[in-house]
């Protein structure tokens, strides 16, 4: 046997409209193969509900050799005796259905082979009987091999036809006949429509109608692999006529088509019939589904078609998404809101997700049948809704493969499902090639299928069951499911699950469940904050308040009684840190159902002190759960009901009859400093007020929005010495203001904030600030804003000197007056050091140097030689020097020419402030002053000697500067520039001098004799006193003794032997 992938499912060959001639076509059934399978369905919470897999029972093949021994399943559940009848199509004989016995608890079934004596013919092709197995009501039995091949011989040539052979049993727990069904056979032998059913592959999929009373067959070979559905009503006369179908599908053909070109790459090779179910209208008259995986008239989506028993017209026609899905594979009807039409679901197990790169991860579509029009009126058509979807999400999982009907599982009158995942790895390397499948229930309800599954069962997990078959496997577990009935008369529907991959079947049964009721009611119904009704541990007393809690259970097979545990969350709603009450106890407690009765328990609840939510309910939550033994069967506690209750106590507010709380707060608010200067880091203060002239405010709190460039620092403490908390998330503080702010009060907070990384873009920053509460009505304040304006300032500090600060002048003698050098001079230097303190920076800046270069009566005085600057100055030079040095000419002149004037007490000043027509000035441009940058000035000339001289004054020469601020780098608007003045000065004065004179000989004689005296006079005191005395050391006893041996040895034997015992 070859088995194909799904995207060449089926047989290739006969796609095309020929004539089979001794043509051997392998077989496939509904099932998928895949290299790699990988399954994880995208759950939340998914938890054990009430299919027993832990206890499940193990059906083994009894072969010892690869047989698919559960490739097909279906049981029957009578009131004295279960059966199990498995299909196993592999078998050296050519397929066998087996019945297994089935008792409930039993962990063995003991299985034999249902005696059918099966049709042989005379070619190559093995059989395969067991791919489809049905067991009806009463106990018939129904199975398949579709790869029946059919010989027919002419003149010239055989004929090999795989048309398929069904086998029909009224009772296959006993010995009766075996009526044999071939549909197809007879239209060969009529060679009418030969052609047409040469391969198709009768019982592919097998059904009985609701009732019991026929039977429905696929054909998926039909009319050139289209498909084609088959109604049978009598299987007993071994008929060989071809029964009630589907005719072949002959679309309208496009202008430039030949028909059978067109049905040949359009409809041909549909296999619809690839599977089959059955179901009821709204009419109560039977729905025939089948589906088309491979249905190329929709690009390969394929298709889902309903039909009514006379077939003529599709009633409602349902078409898959993906190209290459396989819709259809799966296929179920399931009337899953319980409203009495049965909805359909359909599978599609290569469904891939492109997006996650995922494939064949599978999905399925769940479609309502709605209360339109049925088979019986005139339009002939059933009304469905658009598709609810569940996709998988492992990769080659294939979920969706098979679906099964489960019944009503957990009997809450809502129909349930299984979906199963055969591939699936339950492992998250999704490399892995163990192919242990999975099951996933989902339950109806009230709306619908529940979006996620109430169980999942892993087949890795059933490995590890205590009564699983030591050294077997379960592999490809949910290929084959049937559902819906009871096999251990516990009133639940239990399910059976073929896994051939491991030629084993498993039963799963249902467990019963527990409907728990919980009612919880609180006293008093209004927790009063300030009343201390209840002792706690320790002498303290806590507001609190009762909560008294009732059970009682209902349920079908239930036992008399049920252990449970409840335990308690109070204030439920609170996260850990939030709560604010609390049990003394908060341990789970058990408690003993018995039926019909209700249990009640109580608690008290204690409140914390100065808790911050004051206004919203304490709700509190008691969840429940049973005690389990984990013995077979037990009973399950209803989690699709929930497990908890809830109730809430409110909290008292104290205002008023109505209880609601209406605040008016009010805020008034000031800021301090109202500026800050760009460079700088400023902390300001923002004091607000919040006043509440209404009823409680809760948890007043007051909301600043402050703006970028500025931090959070801080709280300061009120006037009353109080210190609020704040939480500060940027840009916005909250700061707690009162819980609750009382009538007719008002409290203040005095918040710092940080200014900085100011860059000049704006000339304000805005704080906004308001008060709320948690109250419903009226709980918001006035709204504020402060301004803090941003301006832009630099702060200049000049230094300044001059080296020398100060030059002697010398009167020069008569002799020296015939002549005097007119360019004698002296070096001096002005220094300026220009410091932008900040804090901020300076984009440009003018300095205008003003030099006095002669005196009055038009001498040179002082040379300017050379400028040196530092930073980022720059100075015009050039033309200043070289006019100063061509003026320094060295020229003598007579000594008559050179008056030198009587001190007469006046100073002579040479500045550029009273004779500013004989100074130059010089200009320099500042680019760019960061703040706490320097620039440094020097100013390097010679100061001429002759201009002082001339006066017998002192003599005050002065350079000075400007400083200039032209602007800065900064969008907002600076201030008018401000102009920096500095001077610096050189004195020249004349030295004052008086005559030296000399100290008398006998004044140094006495004064060393008087020296003398005084240190002999101190040696002879400290004499007196006994300090040259030398004290000896204190000795001991012992030492006294060693001393005298070692002056007078006593015996020298002695001290050998002494000298010897101490080096030892």
């Amino acid at each position: 046997m070859l088995l194909l992938s799904d995207n060449s499912l089926h047989l290739q060959a006969t796609n095309q409209r020929i004539h089979m001639k001794k043509s051997v076509l392998p077989f496939y059934r509904h099932f998928i193969t895949a290299l790699v399978f990988l399954f994880l369905f995208d759950l939340r919470n998914v938890n054990a509900f009430n299919l027993d897999a832990e206890f499940s029972t193990f059906v083994s093949s009894p072969l010892d050799y690869e047989a698919y021994f559960g490739y097909s399943v279906d049981y029957f559940a009578g009131s004295k005796q279960n059966w199990i009848t498995i299909g196993a199509p592999k078998t050296s004989t050519g397929g066998e259905v087996y019945r297994c016995n089935y008792n409930p608890g039993s962990n063995t079934s003991l299985c034999k082979v249902v005696a059918i004596k099966k049709e042989t013919t005379k070619t190559n092709v093995t059989p395969m009987m067991g791919m489809t197995v049905a067991v009806g009501r009463g106990r018939e039995l129904l199975t398949c091999d579709p790869q029946y091949a059919h010989l027919t011989k002419t003149d010239t040539q055989d004929f090999y036809n795989l048309i398929g052979i069904c086998y029909y049993l009224k009772d296959f727990t006993k010995s009766d006949p075996v009526y044999r069904y071939k549909p197809c056979v007879g239209s060969i032998t009529a060679r009418n429509d030969g052609d047409l059913h040469t391969y198709c592959q009768a019982g592919f999929s097998s059904a009985f109608t609701k009732g019991n009373k026929k039977v429905l067959l696929g054909a998926v070979g039909s009319y050139y692999n289209q498909g084609s559905l088959m109604l049978i009503e009598d299987l007993y006369d071994n008929m060989t006529t071809l029964p009630s179908h589907t005719g072949e599908f002959t679309p309208d053909v496009p202008p430039g088509w030949e028909d059978e070109a067109y049905y040949q790459i359009s409809y041909d090779t549909n296999f619809m019939g690839y599977s089959v179910v059955t179901g009821v209208t709204i009419s109560q008259l039977p729905l025939l589904v089948t589906s088309a995986p491979r249905r190329f008239g929709y690009d390969l989506l394929g298709s889902v078609i309903i039909y009514d028993e006379r077939m003529e017209a599709p009633l409602a026609n349902f078409t898959g998404e993906q190209t290459g899905e396989y819709f259809g594979q799966g296929l179920a009807v399931v009337d899953l809101n319980n409203d009495g039409l049965d909805d359909v679901i359909v599978g599609s197990p290569l469904y891939s997700d492109v997006d996650r790169k995922k494939p064949e991860i599978g999905r399925i579509y769940v479609f309502y049948q709605g209360t339109g029009a049925g088979s019986n009126n005139q339009d002939r058509h059933l009304e469905f809704s658009d598709p609810i979807i569940i996709n998988g999400n492992i990769s080659m999982a294939r979920f969706g493969h098979t679906i099964a009907n489960l019944g009503d599982v957990n009997l809450d009158s809502y129909p349930d499902m299984i979906v199963a995942a055969p591939y699936e790895t339950n492992s998250t390397d999704e490399s892995t090639d163990i192919r242990f499948g999975a099951l996933y229930i989902f339950n109806g309800g009230p709306g619908g299928i529940q979006p996620y599954p109430s169980q999942v069962i892993h087949g890795a997990d059933l490995e590890k069951a205590a009564n699983f078959p030591q050294g077997q496997k379960i592999r490809g577990l949910g290929y084959s499911m049937k559902g819906g009935k009871d096999l251990d008369g516990n009133q639940y529907p239990d399910v059976v699950i073929g896994s051939y991959l491991s030629d084993k079947v498993v039963v799963m049964r249902a467990r019963p469940v527990v409907k728990v009721i919980a009612t919880v009611t609180i006293t008093p119904n209004k927790v009063d904050l300030e009343t201390l009704m209840c002792d706690l541990p320790g002498s303290t007393r806590s507001a609190c308040f009762h909560i008294n809690t009732c059970f009682s259970f209902t349920g079908e097979g239930l036992p008399g009684t049920v252990e449970i545990s409840y335990s308690y969350d109070v204030d439920s709603t609170k996260g850990t840190d939030e709560k604010r009450s609390f049990l003394l106890d908060s341990t789970p407690r058990n408690l003993s159902l018995t039926a019909s009765q209700e249990e009640c328990v109580h608690e008290t609840v204690y409140v914390k002190k100065d808790i911050r939510d004051k206004q919203g309910d304490i709700a509190v939550t008691v969840t429940y759960w049973l005690l389990e033994t984990h013995q077979p069967v037990e009973p399950i506690i209803d989690e699709l009901t929930g497990t908890t209750a809830t109730t809430q106590a409110a909290i008292f507010q104290d205002c008023g009859a109505d209880e609601i709380c209406t605040p008016e707060l009010t805020i008034t608010g000031n800021l301090n400093p109202s500026v800050a200067y760009v460079g700088a880091y400023t902390e300001v203060i923002l004091s607000v007020l919040v006043a509440n002239k209404g009823e409680n405010a809760y948890l007043t709190t007051l909301v600043i929005q402050y703006p970028d460039n500025s931090s959070f620092v801080g709280v300061q403490e009120n006037a009353n010495g109080l210190l609020r908390s704040c939480v500060d998330s940027p840009p916005i503080l909250l700061c707690e203001m009162g819980n609750p702010m009382k009538r007719s009060t008002q409290s203040e907070i005095n918040v710092k904030f940080g200014i900085n990384d100011l860059v000049g873009d704006v000339s304000n920053l805005v704080f906004r600030y308001h008060a709320n509460s948690t109250n419903i009505q009226n709980n918001t304040s006035n709204k504020l804003q402060s301004n803090l304006r941003i301006e832009v300032h630099a702060d200049i500090q000049i230094f300044n000197s001059s080296v020398p600060s100060v030059t002697i002048l010398s009167k020069p003698e008569e002799s020296e007056k015939q002549a005097v050098n007119k360019t004698a001079s002296k070096p001096v230097t002005h220094l300026y050091e220009i410091t932008n303190e900040g804090p901020s920076a300076i984009e440009s800046a003018t300095i205008s140097l003003l030099w006095p270069l002669k005196t009055p009566n038009g001498n040179f005085l002082l040379a300017l030689k050379e400028v040196v600057v530092t930073g980022s100055v720059s100075c015009f030079l050039d033309n200043i020097i070289n006019e100063s040095l061509a003026l320094a000419k060295d020229v003598m002149v007579p000594s008559d020419s050179l008056v030198v004037e009587s001190n007469d007490g006046n100073i002579n000043y040479y500045n550029c402030h009273t004779v500013s027509e004989y100074c130059f000035e010089m200009k320099c441009r500042v680019e760019s002053m960061p703040a706490k940058s320097s620039v440094l000035i020097q100013l390097k000339g010679s100061l001429m000697m002759a201009p002082l001289l001339a006066s017998s004054s002192d003599s005050y020469v002065t350079s000075s500067l400007k400083f200039q601020v032209n602007s800065y780098p900064y969008a907002i608007a600076p201030p008018s520039g401000t102009m920096y003045l500095s001077e610096v000065s050189l004195k020249a004065t004349y030295s004052q001098t008086s005559e030296p004179t000399s100290v008398e000989w006998w004044i140094v004689a006495v004064s060393i004799a008087a020296g003398v005296i005084f240190l002999l006079l101190i040696i002879l005191i400290l004499w007196k006193c006994g300090f040259f005395k030398r004290k000896s050391m204190p000795v001991s006893q012992e030492d006294e003794q060693q001393q005298k041996r070692l002056v007078e040895p006593e015996d020298k034997d002695d001290m050998q032997k002494e000298l010897e015992e101490h080096i030892k």
